[in-house]
């Protein structure tokens, strides 16, 4: 009896050992799940579009088959993560008030059916036979999402393959990659906004500037003809108004002599 107890009791412990690892292993999908999803997630916001319409088609299609099958494989996890009641052995205080109560039921001269063996024999066997049949449940779970992420590795190793071969990442050295700074861009903006007014306000007042100078130097060829014409009139005035010439009359001849003697030498030719 003994013997069958101790097998029973080494099954039980097994069980829950087994548990933490089913616990163990779910942590690992968790870790591979996190890694692919990062890798998918980054090839697709680094996808360069410009690569061919047949390539980028190709790709979407692994993209979406690897999504799909890690889905399934996420959904078979979690159901093998959660939901389950596990049974273990009756606290030790309880077990031990048990036994009491049994002792004095026996000093009373009860009939007691069993003894504290068989009930601990029988706890231990509920517990084993339920946790097993719920770490057999969590393992085929285990094992089909593990079908399921080995299936998906088809697709990403394809879609992989077309990203890498086919240099289909738009942040590679080995293509021109456009950087907006948009700060920057807002201030070319701005200035350029800034620039083409003061040309504009500029072009206004060179045009005003060159109005006023065409406006006064119009005025000023009309003040200058104003003045000639002024000044042709009151030539004209001046002239009607010039008194008439004198008779004219034949200068004399003068003679100069070589007398010394004062006037007494002066002699005219009409004398």
């Amino acid at each position: 009896m003994k013997d069958v107890y101790d097998f029973i009791l080494d099954i039980y412990f097994d069980e829950i050992n087994t548990r933490e690892r089913i616990v163990s292993r779910i942590q690992v999908n968790l870790a591979i799940f996190a890694s692919v999803l990062a890798i998918l997630s980054y090839m697709a916001r680094r996808l360069d579009y410009s690569s061919g319409y047949p390539l980028v088609i190709l790709f979407w299609i692994g993209e979406f088959s690897s999504l799909v099958l890690i889905g399934v494989s996420i959904f078979l996890t979690y159901h093998a993560f959660t939901g389950f009641e596990y049974k273990f052995f009756p606290k030790a205080k309880d077990v031990i008030a048990y036994k009491r109560d049994i002792a004095r039921y026996i000093d009373r001269g009860e009939n007691i059916h069993g003894s504290i063996e068989e009930f601990m024999i029988d706890s231990v066997c509920e517990c084993v036979d339920n946790n097993y049949a719920l770490n057999e449940f969590r393992r085929k779970k285990i094992s089909f999402s593990l079908v399921f992420l080995v299936m998906s590795g088809i697709p990403i190793f394809f879609t992989c393959f077309l990203f890498v071969v086919f240099d289909m990442d738009a942040s590679s050295p080995r293509k021109d990659m456009l950087i907006v700074d948009r700060s920057v861009v807002a201030q070319l903006k701005e200035l350029t906004s800034l620039t083409k007014s003061n040309y504009m306000n500029n072009q206004l007042k060179e045009g005003v500037q060159m109005s006023d100078e065409r406006n006064q130097s119009g005025q000023g060829g009309q003040g200058d003809q104003n003045r000639q014409g002024d000044q042709g009139t009151n030539q004209g005035s001046q002239t009607s108004k010039v008194p008439p010439l004198p008779p004219l009359i034949p200068p004399k001849i003068q003679i100069s002599t070589e007398n010394f003697k004062g006037d007494k030498g002066k002699e005219t030719l009409n004398e």
